[in-house]
This record gives structure tokens, sequence and C-alpha cells, in this order.
């Protein structure tokens, strides 16, 4: 009686987990999408599905695809395999456990110029190029981050405006997870500047500074604007400081 009663449970929960994973997604998609996304044209079931547009305040994505391996199931690991498209593109593989979410192999690319517009202040100058951005791991914590091990690549740059244009060279850096929180460091070394950048999240607000060092390469318009706005320092070094939200603009010089 007893074996034939956990049968009977056994095949019931099989029976419920099939209907669950093959229902479609579209009746339950809320209880894992955060109010603030918005979907239209979804279709499919948790093991595959597909996404028309997902938007957020500030962006979008479209043709989100994902596939879920059932193998993973058994290890206790919800992982999905995850492909977008549009103005931000790219893939992830997904992997959801009782503990927590975690990102492997991500890749993420977009123009420059949809960076530009997403922006919180206005840029003197109109970019074109391409951000890509190449995860190996990230994993999300309470204060920002867990695990984060990436990089960064700005390529096939195009910088333009009524002084004229210039085409820097390819821009790299490094994403770190230091103290809990997503950290940024850019050492470019170009034929038309030298650029020591660093990017964190600080409790309440996005830290951005470091010091910029034009060469003679760089267009003399553009030379000049930058010795008007700020002094460089003995080496030629200008340096800024801005935070976000309150915005706060400080030059050091070291004459």
């Amino acid at each position: 009686m007893r074996k034939k009663l956990a049968l009977a449970i056994i095949g019931i929960a099989i029976y419920l987990l099939t209907l669950f994973f093959t229902a479609p997604v579209a009746i339950f998609y809320h209880w894992f999408i955060p109010g603030q996304f918005q979907v239209t044209g979804i279709e499919g079931t948790l093991f595959h599905g597909w996404v028309e547009q997902l938007r957020w305040p500030g962006g979008s994505i479209s043709n989100l695809h994902w596939r879920v391996y059932i193998s993973r199931l058994l290890l206790g690991q919800f992982q999905v395999d995850i492909h977008f498209s549009g103005a931000i593109k790219g893939h992830s593989e997904v992997t959801i456990t009782p503990w927590g979410w975690r990102f492997n192999n991500t890749q993420i690319s977009t123009r420059l110029s949809t960076l530009k517009a997403s922006l919180p202040i206005e840029l003197p100058v109109n970019l074109s190029g391409q951000l890509s951005v190449n995860l190996s791991e990230f994993e999300p914590g309470l204060n920002g981050c867990e695990k984060l091990d990436g990089r960064i690549m700005i390529s096939d740059v195009q910088v333009s405006s009524e002084l004229g244009e210039f085409h820097p060279s390819h821009i790299l850096g490094q994403l770190r997870c230091k103290n809990h929180r997503p950290d940024l460091q850019i050492d470019h070394r170009g034929p038309m500047f030298r650029l020591n950048m660093h990017v964190q999240r600080q409790p309440q607000q996005w830290l951005l500074e470091g010091r910029f060092k034009p060469t003679s390469e760089l267009p003399k318009a553009y030379r000049q604007l930058l010795r008007r706005m700020t002094l460089g320092d003995n080496q030629g070094y200008h340096y800024f400081h801005l935070t976000y939200p309150n915005q706060v603009r400080q030059v050091k010089n070291t004459h």
C-alpha cells in the first residue's frame, strides 16, 4: 500500500512539473520579471520561448530567446541560455539556484550613440563606434555584485563636433568586483591621448574619476579647448572627478 502511495505521489509530481514547464509562459512570466520591465509579444514555454521586446526605463532589447538546460535541473540548477538583439544585443548563460543568480560567458554589444542617448548628462560631441562587454562571470549581490570578472572594448570610435573629427584607437578596460561593488578600470595609451579612468558604484552614487593627457596627434582645436577648460599639471595631465547623482566636477592642478 505504501509503495503504491509513493508511486502515485511521484506520478502526480511528474505530471504537475510537466504541466508547469509545458504551459504557455505568458500565464506566469510576471512571477519572474520585476514590475519596472514591460514585455511585448511573449510566446513559448518556460523551457523554450521568445519575447518580441523587453523594455525598462532607459533601454530595451528585442528578439529575446531562451532555452532551459533540462539536464541541469537534476543538479538543482535552473540554467538558461539567452540570446537577444536590437539596440543592445548579446547572449548569456544564466544559472538560477535557491541561493541566487549567476551569469557566465556573457557578451553584450551596443553602439556608442545608443549609450550616449542613455547618459544622464549631454555630451558636447557626437560619438559613433561600438561598445563590447565580455563577462566570464557575474554574480549579482545586494550591494551590486558578489563576483565580477570581465572586460570592455570601445572600438571603431569617431568623435565629431563643430571643431572637427578624430578617430581614437581601441580602448580596453577591466571589470572587477571590489567591496561588493562593480568597478571599471581603464588604462589607455594611444597615439592621440593617454587616459587613466576609474568608474565605481558607491552606496549612493556612481563615481568617475581619472586623468587625460592629449598628445600632438589630437586635433589642435580640441587641445586648445581642453586648455581653456582646465589647467594641466606639469606633465600635461588634466584631471576630472564626476559623481552621479549630484554631479560635481573638480580639476586638480599640480603646478
